[in-house]
């Protein structure tokens, strides 16, 4: 800021700043920083699931923010740099993807049964 309080503008600021021996960075630098090094997200839980559409991993995040559960269903491996299939939702809407995705018999009548107790 200037003496005045006004902003100062960039020529103004480099000068400032090698006059003082300071480093002078954008916000696009630290958008980028921040990209690269900091993660609002933690991954809590991975797991198979078959569907009858192909074999997913499931894996639950939390967002350090705000709390809230996600869940990513992905196939193939998302580490070699390849192109694969993802699809990402808030943990309250997967009723709708598990309820049609699930293939195993008893992992349908677990699902039935916890539709019956939630209609309860």
């Amino acid at each position: 800021m200037r003496e005045d309080g006004t902003m100062m503008r960039t020529t103004e600021l480099l000068e400032f700043a090698q006059g003082h021996n300071l480093t002078v960075i954008t916000i696009a630098d630290l958008v980028k920083y921040r990209m690269e090094r900091d993660s609002s997200v933690k991954r809590e839980a991975v797991a198979k699931m078959p569907t009858k559409y192909g074999n997913f991993n499931i894996v639950g995040y939390q967002n350090k923010t705000t709390g809230e559960h996600h869940v990513a269903l992905t196939m193939g491996d998302v580490g070699n740099g390849e192109p694969v299939l993802c699809r990402v939702h808030v943990l309250q809407e997967m009723y709708s993807v598990l309820k049609d995705a699930i293939v195993d018999n008893s992992l349908r009548k677990q699902w039935r049964w916890l539709q019956k107790r939630e209609e309860e």
